[in-house]
C-alpha cells in the first residue's frame, strides 16, 4: 500500500516539472546608462555584466524570466521604432482625445517644426462610435514597417471592438502645449527680376 502511494506522488511531481518547463519564459530588458559617474552596482568589467545583473540572472532562475542586458542606447532611439514619414504641422486639437503618439521634433529641420510635442495618432469615442486617427502613412514604405503595421493593426481592432481599451482624455498631460502654432516664415521679398515676370 506505502509503494503504491510513493509511486504515485512521484509521477504527479514529474507531472508538475514537465508542465513547468513547458511554459515560455518572460523576456526582460535590463537597461543601464550613465552619463559621467556609473555607480558600481551596475557597472560592467571586461564586458561581464555587474553585480545587479547576477542578482537578475538568479532571481530569473527562480521566476522563470530571461533577462537580456543592455547598455545600448540605440535599442530605443533607432531600428525598425524609426522611419522616414513626410510628418505634418497638426493644430487645433480637440481636448476628449486619447493621445498615442506624439511628434517631438528637436533634430527636424525647418521653422515649421519649432514647436512643442503635438499628437499624430489619438483615438476617442463619439457617442456610443469609436474614432481612431493617425497622421502616418504618406510613404509606401511606412505601410510595409512593422511598427506603423502594429500601431495600424491595433488601432482598426480597437475601433472594431475587436478589443477593449479606456481612451480618457490625456491631452493635457502627454502635449499639454500641442496647441501652440510654429512662427510664423515671412515671405521673402521678390526681386525686380521677379516682379517683371
Amino acid at each position: 500500500m506505502d509503494k503504491k502511494i510513493s509511486v504515485a506522488l512521484c509521477v504527479l511531481f514529474l507531472a508538475s516539472g514537465f508542465a513547468a518547463s513547458a511554459a515560455p519564459k518572460k523576456k526582460i530588458l535590463f537597461f543601464t546608462k550613465s552619463s559621467g559617474f556609473e555607480h558600481p552596482v551596475i557597472s560592467w568589467k571586461d564586458g561581464r555584466p555587474g553585480y545587479a545583473e547576477k542578482v537578475l540572472l538568479t532571481l530569473g532562475e527562480k521566476n522563470g524570466w530571461e533577462f537580456a542586458f543592455s547598455k545600448d542606447g540605440s535599442k530605443f532611439s533607432r531600428g525598425e521604432f524609426a522611419f522616414q514619414e513626410e510628418w505634418y504641422s497638426l493644430k487645433d486639437f480637440t481636448p476628449d482625445i486619447h493621445v498615442l503618439t506624439v511628434i517631438d521634433a528637436p533634430a527636424m529641420k525647418g521653422i515649421e517644426y519649432q514647436r512643442p510635442p503635438y499628437p499624430t495618432t489619438w483615438a476617442r469615442k463619439e457617442g456610443k462610435g469609436r474614432v481612431w486617427f493617425s497622421a502616418m502613412g504618406h510613404r509606401e514604405d511606412v505601410w510595409t514597417n512593422p511598427n506603423f503595421q502594429n500601431i495600424l493593426v491595433g488601432g482598426i481592432k480597437w475601433a472594431l471592438g475587436e478589443v477593449n481599451a479606456d481612451v480618457p482624455p490625456n491631452l493635457k498631460e502627454t502635449a499639454p502645449d500641442a496647441s501652440t502654432n510654429p512662427p510664423y516664415p515671412e515671405p521673402k521679398p521678390t526681386t525686380s527680376s521677379q516682379k517683371t515676370n
